[in-house]
């Protein structure tokens, strides 16, 4: 038996039916006006030029509006628009269905308005990297459906937080990069959702020694507390956070020792402990963080020897300690760690050798080991670094020849072996091609410079000082542009100066005393054209020829670029000290005439 509708039941479907097309209608036409209206208030962009009263009825095409099946406005994204203005003409009342509202990446300006709260289904909520100011509205708090709350980036100051409302759904919270000056807001240690939480680069401070700060956030994944004024302990609140993979507290005031619970968040994949006053041991126990990727301790007070249980990180790519007072050797474990990337354990007593393991770190890129107590020579294992860009090794006590190997297969950017012990000529071998950066200063090393080094077209500073080094400088010296940097004092060099530095070349400093050097200035070192003369500061004569003693003298007035020039230091001195002398007799002598 068919069953049929009642014709009164039909009309009553049909006339809710146009109520709710005039209603949406209606709804529709109100969100356009208000955002026309807000338009209006803003900079003329021509991102916006969709957004007309003549095209309400394209609400839902306009650039950075989504609508929901309703025709009614549920996003809003205008993020890197360019657009300049405020948020004081955006109405929020008007938008009741509204659930993600982003302007990140633009120019707005002035404070958030407390009607933000009137859009009551806000889930989404950007307002990352602009020029907001003024304090953060409790208001924001009474949006209890929020998920994301970033209004990181901005000029924002803090706010009485106890007037501020637990937010019970919130799992992202970006606060970072403001001016944010206040004891921990105390309102976050009710957010119980929350698995993100940033509050870098601000000025909060206060001891987070107690553990209310993080006891009820067992759903934190990231942790950003860096660059603040906070202090005390560690927090130990934050070792029972298991489920954190990335802690940073780096450059605050805290102290004490790392504790050895630290292995309880065995989730961790980058540590940043970093520039605090930190001391005593490194725990073993962060061997046991089998996961983790980084490892930032540098900047502390740690004074123990490198934990040879570091060797469980197979996982590592980053190992940072340096600027602490570790001691002993480096371990050779590290050399299973082959998924590392940076070495960076300079400015230590580290003492004993390089260990030759390090060789088979294929993907390391920089491996700095400077300002230690180092000895020994360099493993010929480091020639199988392939990827290896930046080597610092200088200020050891390291010796021998370098490897031949070690210059033939490495294809360096920048080295620096200054202040050791090495010894030897430096090899023609050098794949000088991607070198932006040579310092081999304070060592023995001996021979000429080797004509392969003109293939450094990208070279930016070369210091040879305080060698061996003799023989006259090759004819292609000088041809990179970008040189802004020589020093080859205290060696026993000969000969003319290369008239090969280019015109364009940017040299600022370039140190030559102690040698022996002979003949003009290249002319592009002076840029001086031939017609021009070089003057005495203290007498009208010109001066034809332009000599490396002028230049000593301070008479080289037509050097526009070179800051520091220095060629037979002995004799600028002596010359000076006979300038110095016939000035006082000139004194002298016009007080008596006086």
């Amino acid at each position: 038996m068919e069953h049929f509708e009642k014709p009164g039941h039909l009309l009553l479907v049909f006339f809710l039916s146009l109520i709710s097309i005039n209603l949406s209608t209606a709804s529709t036409t109100k969100e356009g006006e208000a955002l026309v209206k807000w338009k209006s208030s803003l900079a003329p962009s021509p991102f916006l030029s969709s957004w007309s009263l003549t095209n309400l009825t394209s609400l839902c095409t306009w650039t950075g509006i989504i609508c929901n099946s309703a025709g009614s406005v549920s996003e809003i994204d205008l993020s890197r628009k360019e657009l300049n203005g405020t948020l004081a003409e955006f109405d929020f009342n008007s938008f009741s269905n509204l659930n993600s509202f982003t302007i990140r990446n633009n120019h707005f300006m002035g404070h958030v308005p407390p009607g933000v709260e009137n859009s009551t289904k806000l889930q989404y909520l950007d307002f990352g990297n602009n020029n907001l100011s003024g304090s953060i509205p409790y208001q924001i708090s009474h949006l209890q459906e929020l998920r994301t709350l970033d209004l990181s980036d901005n000029h924002l100051e803090a706010s009485n937080w106890s007037n501020f409302s637990p937010m019970p759904f919130l799992t992202t919270l970006s606060l970072g990069w403001n001016n944010l000056a206040s004891k921990f807001p105390k309102f976050i240690s009710n957010c119980h959702n929350l698995t993100s939480l940033d509050l870098s680069f601000n000025k909060l401070r206060g001891d987070l020694g107690r553990a209310w700060a993080f006891n009820k956030l067992h759903k934190l994944e990231f942790l950003n507390i860096r660059s603040n004024s906070f202090e005390g302990p560690f927090p130990p609140g934050i070792v029972n956070l298991s489920k954190l993979r990335t802690l940073d507290i780096g450059y605050n005031h805290f102290s004490g020792s790392i504790p050895d619970d630290i292995r309880m968040l065995s989730d961790l994949e980058a540590l940043y402990l970093c520039s605090n006053s930190f001391k005593g041991t490194i725990p073993s126990s962060i061997g046991q963080l089998t996961k983790l990727q980084i490892l930032h301790l540098y900047d502390n007070y740690l004074n123990s020897s490198i934990p040879l249980d570091l060797r469980f990180l197979t996982n590592l790519k980053f190992l940072y300690l340096y600027n602490n007072s570790l001691a002993g050797n480096i371990p050779s474990q590290l050399g299973l760690l082959t998924y590392l990337e940076e070495i960076q354990l300079f400015s230590n007593n580290l003492t004993g050798n390089i260990p030759s393991d390090i060789g088979n770190l294929k993907l390391l890129t920089y491996l700095l080991l400077n300002s230690n107590q180092l000895t020994g020579q360099l493993p010929e294992e480091l020639s199988n670094l392939s990827n290896l860009l930046v080597l610092g090794l200088n200020d050891n006590k390291l010796s021998g020849t370098i490897p031949i190997d070690f210059w033939k297969k490495l294809s360096l950017s920048h080295i620096d072996f200054a202040n050791n012990l090495f010894s030897g000529n430096i090899s023609k071998d050098i794949n000088f091609q991607g070198f932006s950066y040579i310092n081999l200063s304070g060592n023995r090393f001996t021979g000429e410079i080797p004509t392969t080094i003109c293939k450094a077209t990208f070279l930016s500073l070369l210091d040879l000082s305080n060698n061996g080094l003799s023989g006259a400088l090759p004819r292609c010296f000088g041809l990179a542009d970008q040189l802004y940097s020589v020093n080859l004092g205290d060696n026993q060099f000969r000969g003319t100066i290369p008239t090969s530095f280019t015109k364009s070349c940017s040299l600022t400093i370039l140190n030559m005393y102690n040698n022996h050097f002979e003949g003009p200035l290249p002319q592009a070192l002076a840029n001086l054209s031939p017609s021009q003369k070089v003057k005495n500061d203290d007498e009208d004569d010109a001066v034809n020829e332009f000599h490396w003693e002028m230049v000593l003298m301070g008479y080289g007035i037509g050097l526009k670029k070179l800051e520091q020039m220095t060629l037979a230091k002995e004799k600028t001195e002596e010359m000076l000290k006979e300038k110095e002398e016939a000035l006082r007799l000139m004194e002298e002598e016009l007080e008596t005439r006086g």
